[in-house]
């Protein structure tokens, strides 16, 4: 089999993406209308969220589901030595932080700097929902953000011939991590990939 598909990025398949609802966890789709820009990553986009089973919505591009990280860059209020702390990645943000200067010992209290976290779980970019699409491999996820995503990825994994086509930078295939490029884990992959396919079809004919 070879695989010889256009050089996509992850961003094409950004459009329309499967996520678990953050009211009830069941299958919602955050809708994405891309500027002009997508590289590296998109600008000037309009995004919305719908929830076909509890029906939440939410038009306003700007609201963020997904986790925070909170950050203290300043001089101590004692010493003037520097401090320098980040929190770990939460979805309820608070304002205030005690913190213990490492150079006098004296202890005060911050008022944080909240900004949107990445985070090593799989999320839509846009609102940072939970992606429906996601499953569990020798302890690694692979995940996707909709059906065309799924079968353009499962096309490349089960391929033994892939052509380079011009790959750039941004290339979805470019970007993959090296455990889904080995030959030796195409199988269970392919079979992953086809039991999330099944799964996802008869989530979405009930």
């Amino acid at each position: 089999m070879r695989f010889d598909q256009p050089a996509y990025s992850t961003v094409h398949f950004s459009e329309e993406i499967l996520v678990k609802c953050p009211a009830c966890t069941e299958t919602g789709t955050v809708k994405t209308r891309l500027g002009q820009y997508i590289y590296p990553r998109p600008i000037h986009y309009a995004t919305s969220f719908n929830c076909s089973n509890c029906n939440l919505k939410n038009d306003d591009d700007q609201e963020w589901f997904g986790y925070y990280i909170g950050r203290v860059k300043r001089a101590c209020g004692f010493c003037g030595t520097m401090i320098d702390y980040t929190s770990k990645p939460t979805k309820e943000p608070y304002e205030d932080v005690n913190l213990e200067c490492g150079t006098c010992k004296r202890e005060i209290e911050y008022s944080l700097q909240w900004s949107r976290a990445k985070v090593p779980y799989p999320v839509d970019p846009y609102l940072g929902i939970a992606l429906w699409l996601q499953v569990e491999v020798k302890g690694k996820q692979l995940w996707c953000y909709n059906l065309e995503h799924l079968r353009y990825l499962r096309e490349y994994v089960a391929a033994k011939v892939r052509e380079d086509n011009n790959r750039h930078k941004y290339s979805l295939i470019r970007n993959l991590p090296g455990w889904v490029k080995l030959a030796r884990n195409r199988k269970q992959l392919v079979r992953k990939l086809n039991k999330l396919e099944i799964n996802l079809l008869k989530t979405l004919n009930k």
